[in-house]
């Protein structure tokens, strides 16, 4: 990085690690190790003004992020803090080198009992895929085998180049071939093992050039991305290191062009933490055993989405012959299960959303631990069958709760909907906030929803919670809520600070607790759910780009050194004079004019502080003219 001053940097680092506390990076041998590189993602509008600061770096456009080597000297804790301090990245974190999740077995016994868990045989019934889906394996390379068919044009992520432009994407190591099985064997041909998928089209995008199967997140998140943009359906990484924040953007990414990321969770037996399983683009995908439980070693917690088989999976290997099976364990195999599944639903109805496979998947999960989604089997455990069961005429209801803006010190409404494909009598969920950030107010009934019989809004002060519960009617002529797409809650809350907080649905609420449920003539349905938030808009005064509570020539040249040169801008709604959604020369001039011309003035919030009302990609982190 180009230096700032050795006093400032000194104040900022320090500063920053006191409120840190411990360092938040440590290597962990075998897992995810330094590779003397960092990613970072800069806040929006500030692409050039991060980049500009960062030597030797490497811009992606189309996420935003940049990846570049550390400094002589400069230790991965030591970048975080100084580039995190100046307030203008969303994340810095290092490229770790990571690992294949998978754990070789002696092969000696075993068969692929885990068809016979997912209900895979019933699944094929439906249907066993098409040539026109597409799963996408970022792995170790694959072998040649007789039990694979249906290679696309190959790629190596690490020199950058297709099969067909010379790319070698032959296996380096076991792992590539043996996932790649999972997900799409070739079935019915008579020899081997079958895949889950065993009718899609294959691609191997090669991430590793060690004998080790090591790569590093920077050439996994390359690999997703080319995948992506050649349009393959499916995207499975069965490697170590899923708990970032650059490999959900890169998942965000491939979502915007319909494709799904698919990461196996990993074989650490922790909790994961960093996001609520559906406030992410990432699927991430846990293991179960033979007995249909936890696998021992699998990850687990909120991030989870769902499990799949991981112990014992029979699968095509690499040897000498070109025809080697061999039984392996690890989540790596969850992973490209999972894909498989996604796969096969994506060819029993071609003109599904990645969004819409990702909810037919979950929702077809069979329900494992606590009902509903839950902090060890996140669904579910896979089901072919069940998913199948889904295409065409979905019986599962969702519940979801809207994402809002609030001011601090006013109140927040926030709608919560419900889309049932069946007449409902009655429901219950409980709803999860941070206590520190909003207070819940008062639990509205919906504007869409009969007047209940029975309503009970319970806030849970001490928990950051509220449940609800509701019956329509207790008597003939019984009242229901018809099908459709209905507000049936709007809680209000009064918002106390900033900058956000996440509202997710929760069964873990009151004694004893209250389930996620619709009721439908008195069977329990077990609803989809799509969390929400509410997050805060500094109040600011546009044209006061910086922040001195006043417009005047500085403002437009400030503006102009963010635009061209490395000033970072905290608060780009100030600078958007014209209140058009971007920032630019623009917006410098209708400064100019106003300033030295008798221009225009810039449009509301301007005489006094307020809120933007424009819905637009630019934001306020930070705002001290008010």
């Amino acid at each position: 990085m180009q230096r700032l001053s050795i006093l400032v940097v000194l104040l900022l680092v320090l500063l920053l690690s006191s409120s840190l506390g411990a360092q938040p990076f440590a290597e962990v041998p075998g897992e995810h190790e330094f590779s003397g590189r960092m990613i970072c993602l800069p806040t929006a509008g500030n692409l050039a003004a991060a980049s500009a600061m960062i030597l030797n770096d490497t811009v992606v456009p189309s996420t935003g992020q940049i990846y570049f080597p550390l400094e002589a000297g400069q230790t991965e804790n030591e970048c975080y803090a100084e580039l995190m301090a100046m307030g203008i990245f969303e994340y810095v974190e290092p490229d770790w080198r990571v690992f294949p999740t998978a754990i070789p077995n002696d092969p000696i016994y075993g068969d692929q009992w885990h068809h016979q868990m997912i209900e895979s045989e019933l699944g094929w019934d439906i249907s066993t895929g098409n040539s026109s889906v597409v799963i996408a394996t970022c792995d170790t390379g694959i072998q040649d085998h007789a039990d694979l068919a249906g290679y696309l044009d190959g790629y190596n992520a690490t020199t950058q180049l297709f099969e067909s432009q010379g790319g070698d994407v032959s296996a380096v190591h076991y792992h590539g071939t043996a996932t790649t099985g999972v997900a799409g064997a070739t079935g019915n041909n008579g020899i081997g093992v079958t895949g889950v998928a065993w009718s899609i089209s294959k691609r191997m995008l090669r991430v590793s050039e060690s004998a080790t199967g090591s790569s590093t997140l920077g050439v996994l998140q390359h690999a997703a991305r080319t995948a992506a943009e050649q349009g393959d359906n499916c995207i499975s990484i069965s490697y170590s290191g899923v708990q970032n924040e650059s490999n959900l953007t890169v998942a965000q990414y491939a979502r915007s062009l319909g494709s799904l990321l698919f990461w196996s969770a990993g074989n650490t037996n922790t909790n994961m933490i960093l996001r609520q399983r559906d406030l992410d683009n990432l699927i991430v995908c846990g293991g179960t055993d033979q007995t249909d439980n936890k696998a021992a070693f699998s990850a687990y917690g909120r991030f989870v989405d769902l499990t799949g088989p991981a112990v014992g999976i029979w699968t095509t290997t690499t040897g000498a012959t070109g025809s080697n099976y061999s039984s392996s364990s690890g989540t790596s195999f969850s992973a490209p299960m999972a894909a498989g599944v996604a796969a096969v639903v994506w060819s029993a109805d071609p003109t599904l959303t990645a969004d819409e496979v990702e909810l037919i998947l979950k929702m077809g999960c069979t329900d494992k631990g606590d009902p509903g989604a839950d902090d060890t089997f996140g669904y579910g455990r896979l089901s072919l069958k069940g998913s199948l069961d889904l295409v065409g005429s979905p019986t599962f209801h969702r519940l979801s709760i809207a994402s809002v803006t609030g001011v601090i010190g006013t109140i927040a409404s926030v709608p919560i909907t419900l889309e049932n494909p069946e007449p409902v009598h009655g429901f219950s969920f409980g709803v999860l906030h941070d206590p520190a950030v909003v207070q819940m107010n008062q639990v509205v009934v919906g504007a869409d929803l009969p007047a209940p019989a029975y309503w009970q809004g319970t806030n849970w002060v001490s928990l950051g919670g509220f449940t609800i519960g509701c019956v329509l009617s207790l008597g003939a002529p019984f009242t229901v809520l018809p099908t459709g797409a209905w507000e049936i809650a709007a809680p209000a809350y009064s918002v106390l600070s900033g900058p956000s907080t996440d509202l997710t649905f929760t069964n873990t609420l009151g004694n004893p607790p209250i389930a996620i449920e619709i009721s439908v003539a008195g069977a329990a349905r077990s609803p989809a759910t799509v969390p929400g938030s509410i997050s805060m808009g500094n109040t600011f005064r546009r044209g006061d780009v910086n922040g001195d509570s006043s417009v005047s020539i500085s403002d437009p040249i400030y503006l102009l050194l963010h635009l061209f040169s490395t000033g970072p801008i905290q608060c780009q709604d100030a600078g958007d004079a014209d209140d058009n959604g971007s920032l630019n020369l623009a917006d410098a001039m209708y400064l100019l004019s106003y300033a030295l011309s008798s221009g225009p003035a810039p449009l509301d919030p301007f005489s006094t502080c307020g809120n933007d009302t424009t819905d637009d990609g630019l934001d306020c982190s930070q705002f001290g003219g008010c």
